[in-house]
């Protein structure tokens, strides 16, 4: 049976205009105990651009997830100006999602920790680290429980392999550098 949700032209119009701001409202509803996994955690944390791959959505740790997605559900009402989006339980035990009335697009997806997330703070957000990231990726292609996700985790293992390889320069060869900018200024 289909979701009948009744909206109007207004509030469709404004939900387009608005769209881009999603992330970025969902971003600051995400407080410290709450730890960014999945896709946003591994886009944060490769070195380069090429590495991080788009998504739509954020994935968090919440000790208590059902109060978490609410929370961004108001703000997110708020900012649009109509009820445009709403709390749904998820297939998954302990995840309640924030998704869109009007597109049926998920904002965020909010899960209750089963064990201890190490994690690394991120202009200001806890972020899930990459080696944590990539032991559950690696769990999950061995158990093979997941049959649907086993591609996807064995791409994101990739990533996180790539991304370990890449050496960032060292940083006396700036310094270096700009020595010799002061010196050729200096004689001129």
């Amino acid at each position: 049976m289909e979701d009948k949700v009744q909206f109007s032209e207004e509030e469709y119009e404004k939900y387009l205009k608005m769209r881009k701001r999603i992330p970025k409202i969902v971003l600051k509803t995400i407080t410290p105990p709450e730890i960014i996994y999945g896709e946003r955690a591994i886009s944060m944390q490769m070195k380069k651009k090429y590495l991080k791959l788009p998504t739509n959505d954020y994935d968090v740790y919440s000790q208590y997830p059902k109060q978490s997605a609410q929370q961004t559900e108001e703000a997110l009402d708020k900012s649009m100006g109509f009820n445009a989006f709403e709390v749904m339980k998820d297939a998954n035990p302990g995840t309640h999602r924030v998704r869109s009335r009007v597109t049926a697009n998920v904002a965020a997806d909010y899960t209750k920790p089963t064990k201890y997330i190490p994690y690394k703070n991120i202009r200001g957000k806890r972020v899930a680290t990459l080696k944590h990231i990539q032991q559950h990726t690696n769990e999950t292609i061995k158990a093979g429980i997941a049959t649907h996700r086993i591609h996807k985790d064995k791409l994101i293992r990739a990533r996180i392999n790539i991304n370990k390889k890449l050496k960032r320069k060292p940083k006396y060869i700036k310094n270096k550098r700009k020595e010799k900018r002061r010196i050729k200024t200096s004689i001129w």
